[in-house]
């Protein structure tokens, strides 16, 4: 346990019993330690609450009780330790509304209370702080609309909401956040168009997916906006327009750009700009209803090892560019109009020899994959890889002997 005679270091400072095996509850008594600036009790197996005396120690600037287990409410008294810079309360079992008085924290730079489930509520304005630089409630249970008090504190760096009930209209506040570097507002319920952003320098991700958000996606895919941007995720909201061209080139340090599954589908042709996203590693443009050829110059991209484009209206055929891809792991391409026959520069002995997952049924494709893909079956699809074709059904269009899966009549897949 942390033994409650630590009251008598009447002049301690910093107490750091961090990353041990320590069971039972934080005593109270460490409330007594006026002095005491820096608390680190994280990565232990410390229970019940969190005592309110320790919010009324005035030099009190850290507090860290992350990975243990602890329970009940954060104290309504949390606004008296009035040097509070940094809390990390994360990964516990807290429940509650977050306490009013937080929002009177005028020093706090960082907070983070992330994957506790029974935290509820509105989220703070943070209304007295100007120097927030990490705000992290993801994975909790919170509710209601960002306050646009909340982007008073230009200096916020990291806002991680993601995992919540969030609900509304992103406050256009957020683009005069100039010093943003990650925004994760992933699986909420955030409604309406998405701001427009000015030159965002140093954001390097955006990940806003499972949401509602409408409007289209011109203001995103301009990568001439986020100059250091390396994830682009916003998956499974309702935006609906087409890719713009202009802008993509710009993206010169994007490495995963995920578009897939818009309920009302991103429709036009997928543009050939694409290929000049040289570090690109992952492409996901599945479930929409983009249509046309896919762009052959997708195969210039040396860094790509995942591709779905599935479930789209895609035509043409399969380009013999993409043998380029040495580095692709998975390709998802089913589910579109592809015809003709898988190009013969497609294979697992020159091209894709770190293949892992290929899924190409329900296209109008034919021939024999055994000469490109089944030479060596150790190798690929292996002992846990994944290959799907229309090689079953009585009307099977696709020869393949070392198939996972064959799906046929009526696109009815049987494992092999």
């Amino acid at each position: 346990n942390v033994p409650s005679e630590l009251q008598h270091l009447v002049t301690l400072r910093l107490l750091d019993l961090a990353d041990n095996e320590l069971t039972g509850s934080i005593p109270s008594e460490l409330g007594l330690l006026t002095e005491l600036t820096y608390l680190k009790l994280s990565d232990n197996n410390l229970i019940g609450t969190i005592p309110s005396s320790l919010f009324d120690l005035l030099r009190l600037q850290e507090i860290t009780l992350q990975a243990n287990g602890l329970t009940g409410t954060i104290p309504s008294n949390m606004g008296n330790a009035i040097r509070l810079r940094f809390f990390y309360g994360a990964w516990n079992n807290l429940e509650g509304e977050l306490p009013s008085s937080v929002n009177e924290l005028v020093d706090l730079e960082f907070f983070s209370v992330n994957s506790n489930t029974g935290l509820r509520g509105k989220i703070p304005s943070f209304a007295a702080t100007r120097n927030l630089e990490v705000l992290d409630l993801s994975e909790c249970s919170f509710s209601g609309t960002i306050p646009s008090e909340l982007f008073e504190n230009r200096e916020l760096k990291l806002l991680v909401l993601f995992n919540n009930n969030i609900r509304g209209r992103i406050p256009t506040d957020i683009i005069q956040l100039t010093d943003l570097d990650l925004l994760q507002l992933d699986e909420n319920l955030f409604t309406g168009s998405f701001p427009n952003f000015t030159l965002m320098p140093q954001l390097t991700e955006i990940s806003i997916g499972d949401n509602e958000f409408t409007g289209t996606t011109y203001g995103l895919l301009d990568g001439s906006l986020f100059p250091s941007l390396t994830t682009l995720s916003m998956p499974d909201n309702d935006f609906s327009s087409t890719i713009p061209a202009e802008g993509l080139a710009s993206f010169s340090l994007l490495r995963n750009l995920n578009l897939g599954f818009m309920s009302d589908g991103l429709s036009g042709t997928v543009p050939t700009e694409i290929g000049l996203m040289t570090s690109l590693q992952g492409l996901t443009l599945a479930g929409n209803n983009f249509s046309g050829p896919i762009p052959s110059e997708i195969g210039l991209l040396p860094s790509l090892t995942y591709i779905d484009v599935c479930c789209n209206e895609l035509t043409g055929t399969l380009p013999s560019e993409w043998s380029q891809l040495s580095n692709l792991d998975i390709l998802y391409i089913e589910s579109n109009v592809f015809a003709g026959s898988v190009p013969s520069s497609w294979n697992t002995t020159t091209s894709f020899r770190n293949l892992f997952i290929f899924s190409l049924q329900d296209n109008p494709l034919m021939g024999s994959l055994d000469e490109g893909f089944c030479t060596d079956t150790n190798t690929f699809p292996g002992p846990d890889g994944q290959f799907t074709s229309d090689c079953g059904g009585s009307n099977a269009r696709m020869n393949c002997s070392c198939c996972t899966s064959c799906c046929g009549d009526e696109n009815d897949c049987i494992e092999l």
